[in-house]
């Protein structure tokens, strides 16, 4: 099954872009096609698969509609369906997304850079959040908390 939705200039008549959707039998968007020049052929595409309870396992981002993924996104869960890894590859840059659910409410996402280099940022259960970043050894760069309101309490 395909969609077309068509975004229009300001003029109302002009077609600035438009995005053709494919989706499987269940409803979901397994294309999306983008012709962001209003000359009738998709510029550049989105792929999404999906895991057998519907869920993204995979989007692609096709910039130039060549066939040839620019950027992939692999996602990973657990067995309650939530996010636990997303690895971003963008030509030879890679940003890996670690995300630890504690018991109490409390998430652990860490975020690391090509170069080795990581965020760390923790939420409490109580809405404090701490931001860690480190160097490629390890090393800790700087360290910020916040309260549960957002309020910079410690650097």
């Amino acid at each position: 099954r395909v969609e077309k939705q068509t975004q229009y200039a300001a003029d109302g008549t002009t077609v600035k872009s438009t995005f053709d959707y494919t989706r499987d039998k269940n409803g979901k968007i397994t294309k999306k096609s983008v012709d962001s020049n209003g000359d009738g052929k998709a510029d550049s595409s989105y792929s999404y698969k999906r895991d057998i309870f519907g869920r993204l396992t995979q989007k692609t981002y096709d910039k130039d509609n060549d066939g040839k993924a620019d950027k992939t996104t692999d996602y990973t869960r657990d067995k309650f369906g939530r996010i636990t890894k997303k690895v971003e590859k963008e030509g030879a840059k890679t940003t890996t997304t670690d995300i630890k659910y504690g018991e109490d409410g409390a998430t652990t996402t860490t975020v690391t850079l090509s170069d080795g280099s990581k965020t760390e940022t923790s939420l409490s259960k109580n809405g404090e959040k701490t931001i860690t970043k480190k160097d490629k050894n390890g090393k800790v760069i700087s360290t910020v908390k916040y309260d549960k309101d957002g309020k910079k309490v410690t650097t």
